[in-house]
């Protein structure tokens, strides 16, 4: 392959490994879908070891994750016994799903810490005394429009991922 193609890619697929961690791919993984997805032809494991200096336990390692995500797939090439493997989506489709998947995480993680805490303070509000109920009123209303703005969150992020 020419010189020049060769330094734009790697340019390109360094600029995915930086990038990737916004997909929740580690480094080496980011530079291999980085490497499929600037590669015009299925590229083979060897082929891929080779290109990024990485062993073949890592590269498999991953390209199984990227597989189970199904960013890529194996590709059939004429005449070789070689696994090769290809992009599957675009890029708009992966960072969408990529961002929907670590939203929906979050928010309820943060959705279920709430709750837990307002219902623990639902629990014990009769055992307090005139003072602290003022205060764990607030604090419950608080948890409560809360737990309220991380639904809405949900549901607008479903909506961006149905592409809506």
């Amino acid at each position: 392959m020419d010189e020049k193609i060769i330094n734009i890619q790697d340019k390109f697929i360094n600029s995915i490994a930086r990038t990737g961690e916004l997909m929740g791919f580690s480094e080496a993984m980011s530079r291999i879908y980085g490497l499929l997805y600037i590669s015009p032809l299925p590229v083979s494991l060897d082929d891929i070891c080779e290109r990024l200096s990485l062993t073949k336990g890592t590269v498999s390692l991953y390209l199984k994750h990227l597989e189970e995500r199904d960013l890529i797939g194996r590709a059939y090439v004429k005449k070789s016994r070689k696994k090769y493997y290809d992009i599957r989506h675009d890029l708009w489709h992966v960072l969408r799903e990529e961002f929907r998947n670590k939203a929906q995480q979050k928010l309820n993680i943060t959705l279920q810490a709430a709750e837990k805490s307002r219902k623990c303070l639902e629990e014990s509000f009769e055992e307090m005394d005139e003072e602290k109920r003022k205060d764990t009123e607030l604090i419950i209303d608080r948890l409560s429009t809360f737990e309220e703005f991380n639904l809405k969150a949900l549901k607008f992020v479903k909506l961006i991922g149905d592409g809506g």
